[in-house]
């Protein structure tokens, strides 16, 4: 009789997190705990971790997330497990991108602690979890810039590196004179004065050995920082730049509105003077003039989505430059319409047709049936997490109380004895104990989570739906890409599918395409949506000629 073959356990990787010093070891350990359990409990075998330790997940700046990420192209795991989805990632387009990133190597992302199937509605749950961290992630960051603002407010040093010439007085957090690095600082803004380049300064301060404040040798970056920083007058300014962008970049170069920045002017020694200053800033305003200017790339929200119901052509993006008397025009058009077989299916200018669809859109994908369907998944969601954390936090309060009797005799008998097999068993028995109390914390945090009450939610869902039919919503090219199938633009009546709940037509019988219109409520508009709310709505729209 041949053995048994054995059993062929699915490879999958963990993925953890601690994000700073309120955080420690011990937090990768429970998350592992429970990622390791819920692969033996489904049959996984876990062939790698990835641990970021003392890491932010409002970014993907993560060494070892982004080893994970390049890994999971080599084809030897087909899952990652989290604890909880907020240690992938707090930033919710960011988890998005990943996701779909993974998806395509056909490796999921799996929350141990968060368990949703593939139906329509675990993607919303998921959609709606990811949100979620992402709300608490911006909460948080609320709290601690008003503390920021305050201790700006007294010109104390809120964080980071100070600038070259300045070290940081621990015990009042307010610049002092550095004075080895004031001695560049001050070379630079004299020989700019006296009417020295870049290249030049460059190349005296890096001849008399001077280095950055990370002790790397001066560039041109590094002058214009030095330069335009108001610090050096021995003002103290906060909240100067504008916010990371949607990429998660700064741009250094462009501030906040007047009323936004914080200025406290003698807060520390100054270096130089606020007329020296003020004649550098006039001189690079100068300098600027004739600087040549960059036009910004124009955004399609339905890049990709638009198809010719014609002919079968791709729409694509059209910018067509001011010219003359004709203001600038940016629409979608057939990629045969110039083509050697002309397609006669209209263009249609881009703010008509996005805000067409995104009104749509938002109409179905928050109409009040879908939000009640959603929250009512969310709250039979958490409530059975908190019940399931009560029930399994019930279990393990038993066995730490069983175990702590058994300590106890063994105690009794090691005195008696003073046997080493004994003196091990109790350290083995202690070493459990320790990891159930790790385990009871973890289980009483979840056991008392709070439910996000209806009222607030449908605020938020109602907020979310105007901004999205304004395009104005964060994460409306997202919310695209994933809920909006393909637009069909015919020559009297456009048609959107939609992947959740059926498809919505848009019609407009007997009228033309609107072509010189950008308010969205100036046509009449028609759809049906079966999956959702199975009737006809029709928006009145104005009786002139579009």
């Amino acid at each position: 009789m041949k053995p048994p073959r054995p059993i062929r356990l699915e490879s999958v990787v963990a993925y953890t997190r601690y994000s700073s010093d309120m955080q420690r070891d011990e937090s990768i350990e429970a998350q592992l705990r429970a990622i390791y359990a819920y692969a033996e409990k489904n049959g996984m075998r876990v062939v790698h971790e990835y641990i970021d330790k003392a890491k932010t997940a409002t970014n993907d700046k993560r060494p070892e997330f982004q080893r994970m990420v390049i890994d999971s192209q080599n084809g030897k795991f087909t899952k990652v497990l989290v604890h909880k989805y907020d240690r992938f990632s707090r930033n919710m387009e960011d988890a998005i991108k990943y996701m779909a990133d993974l998806k395509k190597c056909g490796v999921e992302v799996i929350s141990t602690m968060e368990q949703f199937d593939d139906s329509p509605m675990g993607g919303l749950m998921r959609y709606l979890s990811l949100a979620m961290a992402d709300m608490f992630s911006k909460n948080l960051s609320g709290e601690v810039e008003k503390g920021k603002r305050e201790n700006a407010y007294k010109g104390m040093h809120v964080g980071g590196v100070p600038p070259l010439g300045y070290d940081v007085d621990r015990a009042t957090m307010k610049l002092t004179v550095n004075e080895k690095e004031a001695e560049a600082v001050r070379l630079i803004f004299t020989m700019y004065l006296e009417g020295q380049g870049y290249g030049k300064i460059i190349d005296r301060l890096n001849l008399l050995g001077y280095k950055t404040k990370r002790g790397q040798p001066f560039g041109r970056n590094s002058l214009h920082e030095i330069l335009h920083n108001e610090k050096y007058t021995g003002t103290y300014v906060y909240n100067l730049t504008a916010p990371k962008s949607a990429d998660g970049k700064f741009n250094r170069h462009q501030t906040k509105t007047e009323d936004k920045i914080i200025r406290v002017p003698d807060a520390h020694p100054a270096l130089v003077s606020k007329e020296d200053f003020d004649c550098i800033a006039l001189k690079m305003k100068e300098n600027r003039k004739n600087a040549p200017s960059h036009t910004a790339k124009e955004v399609y929200l339905l890049s990709g989505k638009v198809i010719c119901g014609e002919c079968g052509s791709r729409y694509n993006g059209i910018n067509r430059p001011a010219n003359g008397n004709h203001p600038q025009y940016i629409s979608y058009r057939c990629a045969r319409k110039n083509g050697g077989v002309k397609c006669k299916n209209p263009e249609i200018r881009r703010e008509t047709l996005e805000l067409l669809v995104l009104d749509k859109l938002a109409n179905d994908l928050f109409s009040d049936e879908m939000s009640e369907r959603i929250y009512q998944g969310y709250a039979a969601h958490f409530i059975g997490k908190i019940t399931s954390a009560k029930k399994e936090l019930d279990t393990v309060q038993e066995e730490m109380t069983r175990l702590s009797a058994d300590i106890d005799k063994v105690v009794d008998l090691m005195i008696e004895t003073n046997s080493t097999a004994i003196s091990e068993r109790l350290a083995s028995m202690e070493a459990r104990m320790e990891q159930l109390k790790d385990y009871e914390s973890d289980l009483s945090v979840q056991a008392m989570g709070v439910l996000y009450k209806k009222s607030s939610y449908l605020k938020a869902v109602r907020t979310a739906k105007k901004q999205l039919a304004e395009g104005k919503l964060s994460m409306t090219k997202d919310i695209i890409s994933r809920f909006v199938d393909v637009v069909t633009v015919y020559k009297d009546h456009i048609t959107v599918a939609l992947n959740f709940d059926g498809v919505e037509d848009i019609t407009r019988p007997q009228r033309k395409i609107p072509q010189n219109t950008t308010r969205q409520d100036s046509y009449s508009t028609v759809f049906f949506a079966p999956g959702i709310n199975p009737k006809i709505d029709t928006v009145a729209g104005g009786d002139g000629e579009i």
